[in-house]
Formats: structure tokens, C-alpha cells, sequence
């Protein structure tokens, strides 16, 4: 993978502010000075697509400085974490993405050793941080139940039916104490989800929207936490819609512990107004305004 390909993978509103030093950017106590961003800005492919293959960026287009950066926060959100957890990236995949990276960025065996760990790293640790277990912590139920608009985290379960009145009468039996799970898995119309007891799984708001038809979206987004919703219409049928709770949510959520746009969530994330903002929906700095 490359460096590119992995910003967009991470499809990460975090603190602008303006500095007194050469800091351009800070996550929790690592600062990001200008030197370093210069050379980074330099070594990594251009942002601008119009750019013949290999081109690299040019520090005078702000889009490839807002990129460097993006890529310098992402790295140093997810050292911090392999770090905290004790998570150590093989020899074996530390050689392979250096040799890549050598391959693939004229000069970066002349990068300072700095920026050369940090691009390494970057790339050979996030599957190891995906790959060990953990479970999902009290902070991130917490941090998920205050809802979908401030965690950006939406975890789903849905009732399927052929018609309103079929509808009306799940919601009718909900209301007298059925339980979800049950009803899903004995009326509902969609067979992989209704025999999971119509989980949905767990996931983050902007990739919810892209996957479900607006009418389900529509629904779900402003649903309150733990009560299911009205009949939504889709051309799917009728939807009853759950948004669950953290606590009855905790295996699907146990994934996102250790993706970077959680983790850049809960990190201290600054960026001098200079530049623009990072913004953790989408994992980059934007610009302000």
C-alpha cells in the first residue's frame, strides 16, 4: 500500500490554533516542526492528480502540505497507540515496507531518521494494530452513547417487513416489552441480518451514509439510543430501526478501538490555524472556512 492509498483508507473537527514556534502541529506531547514538514511535504507523491506519475509535493501548494501533515498526525496517533499496547511490528514487515518505500519515493534513504521511521511505521503497523484483540474499553461504550452525531459512531439493528401494517404491529409489540432480537429473527424479511437478530453491525456515520439507501439513513440517524423507531418506507419495505446502546454493542464496537479515526477522536490534536484544521471524519487537515 501507499502512503497515499493509506490516507484515504482511513477515511479520521480536532483544535486549530496558532503557535508561538516552528510548530505546525501537535498530537497529545509530539510536535511536528517546520523542518520536518518540509521534508515530508517534498518526499511524498503530490496531491494534485493532474501531476505526471512521481511527481512529489511542491511546498507551495497548500494541498500538499495539508497532506503531509494529515499523514505526520495519522502516523503519530497510531505510534502512540502501538506504543500504549505494547504492540511491536516485525523485522520481516519492517524490512518489507522499507524496501517499498524505497522503491516507491525517490530519496528517502536521504530523509532524516526521523521522518524515515515515521513513514515506516506508518505503514507496517496498521495491521498489526488491527490484528491483536482487545476489548472494548468502558471509554469507547461511553464515548459511543453519546451519540451518533458526537462519537460519529452509528451501531444498528433493523426489523424488516413487506408492508406499514406488518410494521405496525412489531412496533405495537415492542412497545408491550418484546425484545428486539427475537422479533428480528422471527419476522424479518431480511434473512443474513434477521438471523442475527437484525444486527447491522457497527460503523462510522460517513461510511453508514454511503452504504444504506437514504430513507434508511434518514431513520436511523436521529433515532434516539435504544428506542426504536416509527415504520421508515425504502424500496426494501418497511423498517423498524434500533440504534443500540454501547453496552449490548461492545463486540461490534471492539473493531474500532484500533481504527485511526476513533483513535484521532480521542487524541489531543492540534494544528496551527496557519494550515487549517484536522478534521476526524475524514482524516485530513482542511482548510478553515
Amino acid at each position: 500500500m501507499t502512503i497515499l492509498a493509506s490516507v484515504a483508507a482511513t477515511g479520521l473537527l480536532a483544535g486549530c490554533s496558532t503557535f508561538d514556534t516552528d510548530t505546525v502541529a501537535r498530537v497529545d506531547g509530539t510536535e511536528l516542526n517546520q523542518v520536518q514538514l518540509d521534508e515530508l511535504v517534498t518526499i511524498l507523491p503530490s496531491s494534485d492528480q493532474a501531476q505526471p506519475p512521481g511527481t512529489t509535493g511542491s511546498l507551495e501548494n497548500p494541498n500538499d502540505i495539508r497532506q503531509a501533515i494529515s499523514v505526520w498526525i495519522q502516523a503519530t496517533v497510531q505510534q502512540d497507540v502501538l506504543d500504549e499496547r505494547a504492540i511491536v511490528i516485525s523485522d520481516l514487515a519492517l524490512d518489507d515496507v522499507t524496501a517499498n518505500l524505497s522503491a516507491q519515493l525517490p530519496g528517502f534513504s536521504e530523509l532524516s531518521d526521523d521522518s524515515r521511521d515515521l513513514l515506516i511505521g506508518y505503514l507496517a503497523g496498521g495491521e498489526p494494530l488491527a490484528s491483536v484483540p482487545t476489548e472494548t474499553s468502558p471509554e469507547l461504550i461511553a464515548f459511543y452513547n453519546q451519540g451518533s452525531e458526537d462519537s460519529g459512531i452509528i451501531c444498528v439493528s433493523h426489523i424488516l417487513v413487506e408492508d406499514e401494517a406488518a410494521a405496525d404491529a412489531i412496533v405495537a409489540r415492542l412497545d408491550e416489552g418484546a425484545d428486539f432480537a427475537e422479533l428480528a429473527a422471527a419476522e424479518s424479511t431480511d434473512p443474513g441480518s434477521g438471523a442475527a437478530g437484525g444486527d447491522l453491525g457497527c460503523t462510522f456515520v460517513n461510511d453508514f451514509v454511503a452504504q444504506f439507501v437514504p430513507e434508511f439513513v434518514a431513520g436511523a440517524l436521529p433515532a434516539e439510543i435504544g428506542e426504536p423507531t416509527a415504520p421508515i418506507m425504502s424500496d426494501f419495505g418497511f423498517h423498524v430501526i434500533l440504534v443500540r446502546d454501547g453496552e449490548s454493542s461492545a463486540a461490534g464496537l471492539a473493531p474500532i478501538q484500533s481504527n485511526l479515526r476513533y483513535l484521532a477522536r480521542v487524541a489531543d490534536i492540534t494544528v496551527d490555524s496557519r494550515y487549517g484544521s484536522f478534521d476526524t471524519t475524514v482524516g485530513a487537515v482542511l482548510p478553515l472556512g
